[in-house]
């Protein structure tokens, strides 16, 4: 399943935990927009996982580098097929991001990426 993160606003700073689905353990986002480069930017922890500075874009599975060592996937969606270049690009619900469920990112692993 996917489920999409409530709440972001148009704060260029912001931090919030995320329920990772079918399990009993979060996530933790940071999100920063730096108007200088006209996107925004992420960093995220997972146990011992810590990521910084991924630029989100448009992407089934923004996090598909990391599927092998982290049991969800991060979604980023956008009805205009143009990624969040605006401060207020999730609060106007333009762009979207979504949470996946490990089965879910399997699922993308085998339709998008099978050979």
């Amino acid at each position: 399943m996917k489920y999409e993160i409530q709440g972001i606003t148009s704060d260029v700073y912001q931090t919030f935990d995320i329920d990772i689905p079918n399990k009993s353990e979060k996530v933790f986002f940071t999100l920063r927009y730096l108007p200088t480069q006209m996107a925004w930017y992420m960093n995220f922890e997972y146990g011992n996982v810590k990521v910084n500075g991924l630029k989100l874009t448009l992407s089934p599975n923004l996090l598909r580098s990391y599927r092998n060592i982290i049991p969800f996937g991060l979604s980023v969606f956008s009805e205009d097929s143009v990624y969040p270049l605006e401060v207020d690009a999730f609060e106007s619900e333009r762009v979207k991001i979504y949470i996946l469920s490990e089965d879910y990112v399997n699922n993308l692993e085998e339709s998008l990426y099978a050979r």
